[in-house]
């Protein structure tokens, strides 16, 4: 018997009324079954054709109400075999009416009730089911004694006492089968939803875990991405204590926390549980802190804790602890796990990228990176200088060195575009204070995949030509000094000529 709860499950409604309708389109069958047997004994007898003609035409049409009542839509199912169920009960009223009739047609009032036994019950509770097939026997049986001495009565109630005795008995029987069904395929689509759903918010957690993961390696470890996420952990994974600590093996610094009054900001070598994995290099699992001698707590509703090390590239980073009212386990430490690697690689690429960037800034030529949109993603210290906009106004929109109608530029760029390399195109960019700046420019795609990126390399060439443009005017000057000369001379080199 399924419990009330899942009775009014509208999924589990929608399998009852299933249930219903095919309970419906076998008491058609079964209609059609009784009605044909009962008109080929009314013939065997000699009984007249056009009363084995009315049999089969109202036998059929009950037989075409059932298959209708098989086609209703679900929510109208249960409304439907009530009103069949009532009429079912009053059947055996019907009969007394009919056999206190002359000629009565008793065997189309049986063939009536008995599809209706097995129909209308279908979606029940058990309960229910049970009442309205003792009221239905008692009425039957009610009718059977009260109609002694009638003739129609005492030949055809005995039948009607065991149609629906037997009747009654094997629905019930097919209720339960029914009714286990219906339960198994409950607990299978919601077993089913409850993966899905599982699968669905795994998948939304992975994908939080990677954008944060590459914002971590895009900024590197600030405040602000190191509280989204913390914030992360406790909104997407539900864990109310999150903490990371950031440092080495021997001392490490908060690096930001969720809901703590007082946090911890500092944790040394073999301090506590955190300071066990700065030393060991392996995750804790505490289920139950107070059990453990060496936990540090910060909070007095803290019941469990994971702190799991932060290891990429082998160096140690720091930990990710995480601390709740609740008892941990196994899944949360493969939870915890996953971030962590995932924010380990991320902090090894930021520095990383740190590094490179301090290489770029070292260079004493201009760099530029651009992102594939023409936005840039990277100014050097040396552009700066070269052209007086700082990395802060430019890393993000689009160059100011050169104007939209700026006709080589846009040929270079889609000369870069192609995968061509730039070798020594000597072009002029513009500085922030308006004036053009001559430079020699080197540039080229990378990345094998896109979105492609694109670094380009200036040589400022302001000193080389004034450089050059002094050598000119030297030698200019040189010239007319020589020229105005009215004595001849001679110029001889070191070899004598």
């Amino acid at each position: 018997m399924a419990a009330r709860g899942i009775r009014d499950d509208p999924v589990y409604r929608r399998l009852a009324a299933r249930d219903s309708r095919r309970a419906f389109r076998l008491a058609g069958l079964v209609s059609v079954v009784v009605i044909a047997g009962a008109a080929i004994a009314e013939a065997a007898v000699g009984s007249p054709p056009a009363r084995v003609g009315l049999m089969l035409a109202e036998g059929f049409a009950f037989a075409t109400l059932w298959w209708l009542l098989g086609r209703a839509r679900h929510d109208r199912v249960a409304v439907l075999g009530g009103i069949m169920g009532v009429l079912a009960v009053a059947g055996p009223a019907g009969f007394m009416v009919v056999a206190t009739h002359p000629a009565p047609d008793v065997a189309v009032v049986l063939t009536a009730i008995i599809p209706v036994v097995f129909a209308v019950v279908a979606s029940w509770p058990l309960r229910a089911h049970l009442v309205w097939l003792a009221g239905g026997a008692a009425i039957v049986l009610g009718v059977f004694l009260a109609g002694a001495g009638v003739p129609a009565i005492e030949e055809e109630g005995g039948a009607m006492v065991i149609a629906w005795f037997f009747g009654g008995v094997l629905s019930v029987l097919v209720h339960q089968v029914l009714e286990r069904g219906r339960v198994d395929a409950l607990l299978a689509i919601k077993a089913a939803h409850r993966g899905r759903a599982a699968g669905v918010r795994t998948l939304h957690r992975l994908r939080a875990v990677e954008t944060m993961g590459r914002a971590l390696s895009e900024h590197g470890p600030t405040p602000e991405t190191l509280e989204a996420a913390m914030l992360l952990m406790e909104e997407e994974f539900g864990y109310r204590y999150p903490s990371i600590y950031l440092g080495n093996d021997q001392v490490m610094q908060l690096g930001a926390h969720r809901n703590y009054e007082s946090a911890i900001h500092e944790f040394r070598r073999g301090r506590g549980v955190i300071g066990r994995v700065m030393r060991n290099h392996v995750a804790e699992l505490i289920p139950d802190v107070d059990r453990e001698p060496e936990f540090v707590r910060a909070s007095i509703h803290v019941r469990s804790e994971i702190c799991v090390p932060l290891l990429a590239a082998d160096r140690f980073r720091g930990v990710i602890n995480i601390e709740s009212e609740h008892a941990l386990g196994a899944d949360d430490l493969a939870t915890i796990s996953i971030v962590a690697d995932r924010f380990a690689a991320a902090l090894a690429l930021a520095d990383r990228l740190a590094e490179l960037h301090q290489v770029h800034d070292a260079n004493p030529l201009p760099i530029v990176m651009f992102e594939g949109d023409e936005r840039i993603s990277f100014w050097n210290r040396a552009a700066e200088e070269a052209f007086g906009w700082t990395a802060a106004e430019v890393v993000g929109g689009l160059t100011p060195l050169v104007g939209p109608e700026d006709e080589v530029a846009s040929a270079l760029w889609a000369r870069l575009l192609a995968g061509e390399r730039v070798m020594s195109a000597e072009v002029a960019r513009r500085h922030r204070d308006g004036h053009p700046v001559p430079v020699r420019m080197f540039g080229s795609r990378f990345g094998e995949r896109e979105p492609h990126r694109f670094v380009v390399v200036y040589q400022d060439l302001r000193a080389e030509l004034a450089a050059s443009a002094a050598l000119s005017e030297s030698e200019t000057r040189f010239e007319t000094v020589v020229g105005a000369l009215r004595e001849g001379v001679l110029l001889q080199g070191p070899d004598g000529r």
